[in-house]
Order: structure tokens, then sequence, then C-alpha cells
């Protein structure tokens, strides 16, 4: 299981969801799908979002099923009297699109300076969001806050600009 670090320092353990696998093994669709449908919603934003894996845990299948499966329940669920938000599921949406672009930038192009997929999915989740919501300068102020990382301040007002 990744560890990661927050901004205080402290170190804690994202758990992937285990899912009828062995010890050390887990279900790369059950820890997206299985805790976003479980009311984890924020452990899937961070297990997407987090920049301090080793290795991938995620593969392009998982993601790209997660993805497709996510944006088809929000464009079923949008119409009805049922409630159901959509800015969790847009920034969701977005980040693992965006985790999916930064995968294929990894492998497609190796030579160049490494960017770790979780700077795509944060740009993809702002992307979906700014085109979504409309609001540029207030969604660049809640990402940087959420990620405290002022150096992906440009980054995501050129992204939200242009998605919007």
């Amino acid at each position: 299981m990744p560890a990661t670090t927050d901004t205080t320092g402290h170190s804690h353990r994202l758990e992937l969801l285990h899912y009828r696998c062995k010890e050390h093994d887990y279900n790369q669709q059950a820890a997206l799908s299985v805790q976003m449908g479980g009311g984890g919603a924020e452990t899937v934003i961070e297990l997407l979002l987090s920049r301090n894996y080793e290795t991938e845990p995620f593969g392009y299948s998982a993601l790209a099923l997660f993805f497709a499966t996510n944006f088809l329940l929000t464009l079923s669920f949008v119409g009805t009297a049922a409630p159901y938000g959509l800015f969790v599921p847009h920034f969701v949406q977005g980040a693992a699109f965006g985790r999916i672009v930064g995968i294929a930038m990894l492998r497609n192009f190796p030579h160049t300076e490494p960017t770790h997929p979780g700077t795509y999915a944060l740009l993809g989740a702002g992307a979906f969001l700014g085109g979504f919501t409309r609001m540029t300068i207030a969604l660049t102020v809640i990402f940087v806050e959420i990620t405290s990382d002022t150096s992906m301040l440009l980054p995501l007002m050129i992204v939200l600009t242009v998605a919007r």
C-alpha cells in the first residue's frame, strides 16, 4: 500500500481495497469503483491525485472502465429527480481521465522530463470542473488550497482558462 506524506509532513497510508485478493495484492477496479460507491469519494480522489507512488497502481483498463462507468452513470442521473450532485463526479472523471493521459505520456515519451500521472490527474480534474462550472479564478484557488502546491498555479490557470 502506498504511503503518502501530507503538507504537515505526517505520513499516512492510502488503502487500496483488496476485495477477495491475496494478502499483498489488490483489485484495481475495486480500489476505484467499490470505494466510490461506498461513500469513499474522498479516498478515490486521494488515490487518483496522489503523486507519491513508486509504481503506478492503476492500469489503462481499470482507469478507462472506471471513467466510462462513472461518466455513463452521471449522464443517466442528470435528468432524474434523484439527489445527485455533479461537482464530485466531474472532479473524479477529470482526475481519472488526466491520470490516463499521464500514464500515456510516461509510457510514450520515456526520454523527456517525467511528470507524475498525479499531476495530470489534477490538471484533468481542473479541466473538467472548469468546463462544467466556468469558475476560473475560484477553481484555481480551490485547487491550490487542496494541493498546497503553488507551483501548480500557472498550469492550473492555463488549463482552466482553456477549458472555459
